[in-house]
C-alpha cells in the first residue's frame, strides 16, 4: 500500500491531478481487469485482460516526444485524464514512441481489441495510419502535430504557419524589420530536435519568406552566421534551440538584447528562455482536453471527423526588469 500511495502521489504531482483523481483512475483500471502499473517516469501501461469484452471503451494515448515528463506532454496527458476521470466508459492507456516502434510491444495488439475505439497520437505518418487501420479498421484517430487529415482522423494542435505569422506580427510591432526565423527541421522525425536547422529570412516589405539554407554548421558557426545577418528580430520555433543559441550569442555580443527583439515558441516551460525573450506559450492541457473531447465526439458520431482544430498560442511579453541581469550573468 505504501508503494502504491507513493506512486499515486508521484503521478498526481507529475500530471497536475488530485491524488483522488489518480486513485479513481487506477481503481477503475483494476476493476476492468486491466493490470495497472507505474513504469519508468509515471507512464500508464496495461496488459491484456483475460476477457477483452470487459473493455467497454478504451482510448489509447501515444506520444513520440523525447521525454514523458516534458511539460507540454505532461499537460496534454493531464487534459486527457481529467476528461477520462469524469466518464466511467473511458479508460486511458499511455504509450511512448519507443513502445510504438518496438517489435515486441503490445501496442498493435492493444489497438486490435474490439473495445478500443480511438487513439490520440502526437504524430501520424502514412505508414503508421495504414498499420493502425489494418489491425482495427473502425478506430478513430486524433493527432496533435500537423499531418494529412482524413474523414476518420482529426487534427488538434497548433498551426506552424499561423505560429510564424504570430511571431512576425509581434516583431513588426516592435518596429523591427530585418527579421530572421529559425525553425527546427520539419524533414526530421517528429519529436526530435537538432541544432542542424533551417533558417528563414524575410524581405521587410513581405514578411517571412522561403528557406534560404539547410545549415550544416555547428553551433558556433551557426551563431556567427546569425550575427553576420545582423537581425533586428529573431523568431524561434524551438525553445531548446533558442536557449542554446541565445546563450552563445550573448557570449559573443553581450548587448545583443538591447538591439534585437526575440520571440520563441515555449512548450518546455518558461524557465528555459531568458526573460528578455517574448514567448508564445501553447497549453498542453488545452490541447489534451480538446483532443479527447474531439475523439469522444468522433466515436459517438461516425459522421464526425476530418476536422482541424487550431489552438492559438498565448503571447507572453518579455520581462525587461527583475532577474534579467541574473540570467545574463548565469545563463
Amino acid at each position: 500500500p505504501h508503494k502504491r500511495i507513493a506512486s499515486e502521489r508521484k503521478l498526481a504531482k507529475q500530471y497536475e491531478l488530485s491524488h483522488m483523481t489518480v486513485r479513481r483512475i487506477t481503481k477503475r483500471l483494476a476493476h476492468e481487469k486491466l493490470i495497472y502499473k507505474v513504469q519508468g517516469k509515471g507512464m500508464f501501461t496495461a496488459e491484456q485482460p483475460a476477457n477483452s469484452q470487459d473493455i467497454r471503451e478504451t482510448i489509447l494515448y501515444a506520444n513520440d516526444w523525447p521525454q514523458p515528463e516534458h511539460p507540454y506532454v505532461a499537460g496534454m496527458f493531464s487534459g486527457i485524464l481529467k476528461h477520462a476521470s469524469q466518464d466511467q466508459k473511458i479508460q486511458v492507456i499511455q504509450y511512448s514512441g519507443s513502445e510504438i516502434n518496438s517489435e515486441n510491444s503490445n501496442f498493435l495488439k492493444e489497438i486490435a481489441f474490439p473495445g478500443v475505439r480511438g487513439i490520440i497520437l502526437s504524430w501520424l505518418s502514412e505508414d503508421l495510419y495504414q498499420l493502425i487501420k489494418t489491425v482495427n479498421p473502425d478506430i478513430r484517430i486524433v493527432f496533435t502535430l500537423p499531418g494529412e487529415i482524413r474523414e476518420d482522423t482529426s487534427f488538434v494542435g497548433w498551426d506552424r504557419q499561423g505560429l510564424k505569422e504570430q511571431m512576425r506580427t509581434y516583431l513588426i510591432s516592435q518596429q523591427k524589420n530585418n527579421l530572421l526565423f529559425i525553425d527546427s527541421n520539419p524533414e526530421t522525425a517528429a519529436g526530435t530536435e537538432s541544432a542542424q536547422s533551417i533558417v528563414f529570412e524575410n524581405d521587410p516589405a513581405s514578411g517571412f519568406e522561403n528557406m534560404i539554407a539547410n545549415t550544416g554548421y555547428n553551433m558556433t558557426e551557426f551563431v556567427q552566421k546569425i550575427m553576420e545577418r545582423n537581425p533586428e528580430g529573431i523568431a524561434f520555433s524551438n525553445d531548446y534551440l533558442a536557449h542554446e543559441l541565445l546563450w552563445k550569442i550573448r557570449a559573443v555580443k553581450p548587448d545583443f538584447f538591447e538591439r534585437t527583439a526575440v520571440v520563441s515558441l515555449a512548450n518546455k516551460g518558461s524557465n528555459i528562455l531568458p526573460p528578455e525573450a517574448a514567448r508564445l506559450e501553447i497549453s498542453g492541457l488545452e490541447v489534451g482536453t480538446m483532443a479527447i473531447q474531439t475523439l469522444k465526439a468522433m466515436i459517438t458520431d461516425d459522421t464526425l471527423g476530418g476536422s482541424e482544430i487550431i489552438i492559438r498560442p498565448r503571447l507572453v511579453p518579455p520581462k525587461l526588469e527583475g532577474n534579467s541581469k541574473f540570467w545574463l550573468a548565469n545563463g
